[in-house]
């Protein structure tokens, strides 16, 4: 589901399909994000997956903040997290960020986080858990 693009414009020089996020406008309002939540996995998330909700957080982070681009399509990275020296640094940043935004905004994507968090640990639990059911890995002779 996609959801409205009220509070979006297009950046200058923006290339793709992408909108920026026009500061003092909701990007999605908690209404919108709960209804698309429901749409994708049903009223209590009975239909919620690993793989579903990865490719949900996935959509929903594309369109509230897709990534900034060059003329030609490289991703500019954010300069606050350039000299970051660890996953640890950026996360921090990402919580200190929220604690700015309007409670909200922050809930959605605090959601988000949290969401990805979980499911990517469940999906490396299942790994484990089933890994023996997997077939071998085949190894190719060295030349």
């Amino acid at each position: 589901m996609r959801v409205p693009e009220r509070g979006f414009r297009r950046a200058p020089g923006h290339v793709g399909r992408g909108f920026r996020h026009v500061p003092g406008h909701p990007a999605v309002t908690l209404d919108e994000f709960r209804t698309a939540v429901y749409a994708a996995f049903g009223s209590q998330l009975e239909h919620v997956t690993p793989e579903l909700m990865r490719d949900f957080i996935a959509r929903m982070y594309a369109q509230l903040s897709p990534p900034e681009r060059t003329e030609k399509g490289a991703v500019v990275i954010p300069p606050d997290t350039i000299g970051a020296a660890s996953y640890e640094e950026i996360v921090i940043t990402f919580f200190a960020r929220m604690l700015e935004l309007p409670p909200d905004q922050a809930l959605i994507l605090l959601w988000l986080f949290a969401g990805e968090i979980y499911f990517s640990d469940l999906g490396e639990q299942y790994s484990e858990r089933f890994k023996d059911l997997a077939p071998p890995e085949k190894i190719e002779p060295s030349p």
